[in-house]
C-alpha cells in the first residue's frame, strides 16, 4: 500500500490527487510541529541565566539613535515595551593606551598569487580633538585617488592597490595602510610607502593638498547624512564614544577650522612611521627591511 508521499510522486498523480493527499496531511504548521522538540523556546532554560547575565553586560553599551521624521512620544514608547524588561548594566572597559608591540611578521601564503602588505601605527583615538585633522591627512596621503600613495604607488602601476585610513576607536587610534602588489616588488614598494610617510612626517603637506582634502571630507559628510544608516552610524558613535550630539553643520564648521598648524601638531605626536608590519603572501621575507 502506497504511502501518502508515494502517491504524490507517481508520475500518473492528477492535480486533484496531489490536492486530496495535502488534505490528509492537514495544515503545514500541524505537520511541521511534528518535527519540532516538545518544548519550543527562543531561549530555552538551559541558557536563560547566561542570557540575563550578557544582556546586564550589554545594554549598557547599547545607544537608540533615530533620524528623520520621528514621533519622540511612539518612539519611547515601543523602546519601553520591547526594552524595558532588560535588565539595566554598565559596560565596564578599560580605555588606556595599549603601546604597540610592533616589528615584523611574514605569514607565508604560497598560494597567493600577490603579496599583501600591511601597516600599522599609533593614531588619535575617538573623543581626540585631532581626529579631524587625521581625517583630512589619511585623505591627502592614502586617498583611494590622487593622494601621495597614488600618484608614487598606483598611477604608475608599481602596486594594484596602496592605501592609508585613519581608524578612531574607543580609547585608541591607528593609522592604517595596505599595499597589494607582486610578489618580487614588495620590498620596494614597502620603501615607497616608508619615503611618503618619511616625507610627510618631515615636511606636512601643502596648502592646496589640505583644501582640496577638506572638500572631499566635507562632501562625504553630506552624502553619508543623506542615506539614513549613515545618519545612524554618525548620531550613535557620537553619543556612545563621546556623549555629544553633533548636527552636520557641527562637522563642517570643525573640518573648515583644520589648519597646517592643526596638521602639524598631529604629525608630531602621531607619526604616520608604521610601527608594525605584517606580509602575506608567497614571498616570507617581503617587509623585513628597516
Amino acid at each position: 500500500q502506497e504511502t501518502a508521499a508515494q502517491e504524490t510522486a507517481r508520475e500518473d498523480a492528477t492535480e486533484e490527487d496531489q490536492v486530496a493527499v495535502l488534505r490528509e496531511f492537514g495544515p503545514p504548521a500541524k505537520v511541521a510541529a511534528q518535527y519540532t522538540q516538545p518544548h519550543r523556546y527562543l531561549i530555552g532554560p538551559r541558557f536563560y541565566d547566561l542570557y540575563l547575565i550578557v544582556v546586564a553586560a550589554v545594554a549598557g553599551s547599547i545607544t537608540l539613535a533615530a533620524a528623520g521624521c520621528i514621533d519622540i512620544a511612539r518612539l519611547t514608547a515601543c523602546a519601553r515595551e520591547h526594552c524595558g524588561t532588560w535588565p539595566s548594566g554598565t559596560a565596564q572597559r578599560d580605555n588606556s593606551p595599549v603601546p604597540p608591540v610592533g616589528g615584523v611578521r611574514s605569514v607565508p601564503r604560497p598560494q597567493s598569487q600577490q603579496q599583501h602588505l600591511m601597516l600599522m601605527a599609533p593614531a588619535p583615538e575617538a573623543a581626540s580633538p585631532r581626529r579631524y585633522a587625521a581625517e583630512l591627512l589619511s585623505v591627502v596621503v592614502g586617498d583611494a585617488q590622487g593622494s601621495r600613495l597614488y600618484w608614487e604607488l598606483v598611477d604608475p602601476g608599481f602596486v594594484e592597490s596602496a592605501d592609508l585610513s585613519f581608524n578612531d576607536f574607543d580609547g585608541c587610534g591607528a593609522w592604517m595602510s595596505y599595499v597589494c602588489c607582486r610578489p618580487d616588488d614588495a620590498e620596494q614598494n614597502l620603501e615607497k610607502v616608508r619615503r611618503v610617510y618619511a616625507d610627510v612626517s618631515s615636511n606636512g603637506i601643502a596648502d592646496e593638498e589640505l583644501e582640496q582634502a577638506r572638500n572631499k571630507v566635507a562632501s562625504r559628510v553630506v552624502l553619508q547624512s543623506e542615506r539614513p544608516m549613515g545618519r545612524l552610524s554618525s548620531l550613535g558613535g557620537n553619543w556612545l564614544y563621546r556623549r555629544e550630539y553633533r548636527s552636520v553643520r557641527d562637522d563642517l564648521q570643525i573640518l573648515s577650522e583644520v589648519s597646517q598648524q592643526h596638521i602639524r601638531e598631529l604629525l608630531d605626536e602621531y607619526p604616520l612611521t608604521p610601527v608594525t608590519v605584517v606580509s602575506v603572501g608567497p614571498k616570507q621575507e617581503a617587509g623585513d627591511g628597516n
